[in-house]
């Protein structure tokens, strides 16, 4: 149900002050908030991970007329499965203008990364050897703060059960959890949300990258997949 032209003002009003909120333990990472630096995106840097597996990863780094700005700087981390090119753009410059450098990957086997996707499985050990690679580079500070929702919360999760390196802060929004309890099970009862369109989805990635050919046209499963 949509929000009632009354509604409108208060919605957005509070969706602005739960980010401001959201925003403050990244205050920990001891960005330069009153420098204001250019963006440089360094794109699709292949991030190699402990098995050979790369990950394509983005790079926005703090700039002047151009030029990378010499020093270290806190950073921003995102890993997605949502196509790091698309879900940088409404934050990336906001951030690397107060002295963040933001970085946002594709998880395995998403988009431009190589490998295989299996739900979660393979981010806490590519979790940390993504901050362990963010730690060495010489733009980093090793202070990463990490931002992201639904599955992206999730990564972040990941992080903190492996113990990721460098990781100082974590703010994730509306994440996946304990999928034994929320998110494909409830309580244990499997959520048929998942035999639907998450799955149809799923369905038409693998076929996209197995076949290599243009997204088929799946409206709907061919058959039930369970009956009641």
């Amino acid at each position: 149900m949509r929000p009632s032209n009354k509604m409108r003002p208060f919605t957005a009003g509070l969706c602005v002050a739960l980010l401001a909120a959201a925003l403050l333990p990244l205050a920990v990472l001891g960005a330069e908030t009153e420098a204001h630096y250019d963006t440089v995106l360094v794109p699709d840097v292949m991030v190699q991970m402990r098995d050979g597996i790369k990950l394509a990863t983005n790079i926005y780094r703090p700039a002047s007329k151009g030029t990378p700005a010499t020093g270290k700087f806190p950073v921003i981390l995102m890993r997605t499965p949502y196509n790091k090119d698309l879900r940088a753009t409404a934050f990336a410059d906001y951030f690397v203008s107060h002295g963040y450098v933001v970085v946002v990957q594709d998880v395995r086997g998403r988009y431009h990364s190589e490998g295989h996707w299996r739900m979660l499985q393979d981010d806490l050990n590519d979790g940390f050897d993504t901050t362990q690679w963010i730690g060495k580079q010489p733009w980093s500070s090793k202070s990463i703060g990490t931002v992201g929702t639904s599955y992206e919360g999730g990564t972040q999760h990941a992080l903190g059960i492996g113990n990721a390196p460098n990781v100082k802060a974590m703010i994730p929004l509306f994440a996946v959890s304990n999928t034994g309890q929320y998110g494909v099970r409830h309580n244990g009862a499997f959520e048929l949300r998942f035999l639907t369109g998450y799955s149809r989805w799923a369905i038409r990635r693998e076929l996209r990258i197995w076949w290599r050919q243009p997204e088929p046209r799946m409206t709907r499963l061919p058959r039930p997949l369970l009956r009641i």
